[in-house]
């Protein structure tokens, strides 16, 4: 039997080869989503011991009014610190390179 790596908290960022890494996050498990985007269980590249919610937001599907919405959303959870409201740590966005054929 192989042994698995174990995750660690080193300068070394920690990728298991079997789940997809967005930004500086591995993606753990689909926790929800809708027509637009998605939420995932997600680790810090650097910090895979503590679990984090990652929204995966699909702007391509997204009209001006949501994309202006998303920039309201992204604006407001930035500012805020309740703890009834979620805390935003980070957000990117992932260029996906051009397909030619």
């Amino acid at each position: 039997m192989d042994a698995k790596p174990e995750p660690t908290t080193d300068s070394v960022p920690y990728k298991p080869p079997h789940l997809q890494v967005k930004g500086d996050y591995i993606l753990r498990e689909k926790i929800g989503g809708g027509s637009s985007s998605a939420v995932w269980r997600a680790n810090h590249r650097y910090s895979v011991n503590e679990d984090v919610a990652l929204k995966q937001v699909y702007l391509s599907k997204l009209t001006p009014t949501l994309k202006l919405s998303l920039d309201c959303e992204i604006k407001f959870l930035s500012t805020v610190h309740h703890p009834n409201i979620i805390r935003l740590f980070d957000f990117f966005q992932v260029c996906v390179p051009c397909r030619f054929s």
